[in-house]
């Protein structure tokens, strides 16, 4: 299947695909157990996991392909790439601290 953006030039989808992918997977295998310590249901976290799954493939294909341009490619610069790396991986970071948050008061109070 040939992704286009919105000039209908032919788009590379392995990033789309992989990013999508992805968070399908974070936010289903996550979103139902974090509904329930909010107080949801286990159907209601699954409805709530598909639809954040389904915005996050939103915006991974505006991103990656709607917006893209494939004409403009370049080698980006290592100190660029290193950089990147290290947002990313302070980003990962902040988020599994983030996700950890709301598990501190189940592991306190267990004997």
């Amino acid at each position: 299947m040939h992704l286009r953006n919105r000039h209908g030039k032919i788009v590379d989808g392995v990033p789309f695909y992989v990013v999508a992918s992805l968070a399908f997977m974070f936010v289903i295998s996550l979103g139902p157990f974090y509904g329930s310590l909010f107080g949801l249901s286990i159907e209601a976290g699954v409805v709530a996991s598909l639809v954040v799954s389904f915005v996050c493939g939103c915006l991974a294909f505006y991103r990656f392909v709607w917006t893209v341009d494939p004409e403009f490619r370049g080698e980006i610069p290592v100190d660029v790439r290193f950089r990147n790396l290290g947002y990313a991986a302070i980003t990962f970071f902040l988020l599994l601290v983030l996700l950890l948050i709301p598990v501190i008061p189940i592991v306190t109070a267990a004997p």
